[in-house]
């Protein structure tokens, strides 16, 4: 952490989600690990992928799992949202505390309805974040960070 703050480094994990064969005590334990890594840092979800020829297709497969996509297009269903994938978006950019909360009550209604409203927000601050680290690794100084972004985007 102290090397990492000393040097400006931008932080950022990528997390493979909607692997059937996680279980939700799976997915929670990501959320507790991402709850207790030290911030700022951001996260790239990609949902998982099957490609041909693979086993963890021809297992997929094998186990009918409704939601195989193969990258070469051979076969393509929609893939189901997992709620509990959201939380792990969430669990970057929300204070813990808040995550807990959310998660012990998302199954009621009102517990659908905050969770939809605080990833939207996650979703926002996680932008502003990057924008903020961006910022920071560039020593604080707006010209180069604009610079910066332009070389970027």
């Amino acid at each position: 952490m102290l090397f990492r703050s000393k040097l400006n480094l931008f932080v950022s994990y990528d997390i493979i989600v909607q692997n059937p064969y996680e279980t939700e005590n799976d997915k929670l334990q990501t959320i507790e690990v991402l709850l207790r890594t030290p911030r700022p840092f951001t996260l790239r979800l990609h949902n998982l992928r099957y490609y041909p020829g693979t086993e963890l297709t021809r297992r997929a497969i094998k186990d009918k799992i409704p939601d195989v996509y193969l990258r070469d297009g051979s076969r393509k269903t929609l893939q189901r949202r997992e709620t509990i994938d959201s939380y792990i978006r969430m669990s970057a950019v929300l204070p813990p505390i808040l995550v807990h909360k959310l998660l012990r009550t998302r199954n009621t209604v009102h517990g659908r309805t905050f969770s939809k409203f605080f990833y939207f927000l996650a979703k926002i601050i996680g932008m502003f974040s990057i924008l903020w680290m961006i910022y920071r690794s560039c020593g604080y100084n707006l010209l180069k960070t604009i610079k910066l972004l332009r070389k970027i985007s």
